[in-house]
């Protein structure tokens, strides 16, 4: 199964993403959280809003910066990407 991990580089803190089921409309994935104070998952859908992959591709592409965040929310409101980034180009992922 593929999957994808990021780390925190400040704590032990992972998000790991991977596909649980595709159809014609959308890819449900799992992401989880494990080793931050808390631990959990959630099975979320790319219906409407698209994946997440469209938040790392901006992200990529503006890899000199950008003002404001960078957001992936999915349609049912149970999982949300924010990204902003420093002047020194340290980026902050928020995962709610």
């Amino acid at each position: 199964m593929t999957f994808i991990e990021i780390r925190s580089c400040d704590s032990q803190t992972m998000l790991t993403l991977s596909p649980h089921s595709r159809n014609t409309d959308e890819v449900l994935f799992l992401a989880k959280i494990s080793a931050a104070p808390f631990a959990g998952e959630v099975l979320a859908s790319t219906y409407v809003s698209g994946p997440p992959t469209t938040l790392f591709d901006d992200m990529a592409t503006s890899w000199t910066g950008w003002s404001g965040s960078k957001d992936w929310h999915a349609i049912d409101g149970d999982l949300s990407f924010t990204a902003t980034i420093t002047s020194l180009g340290k980026v902050t992922l928020v995962v709610l």
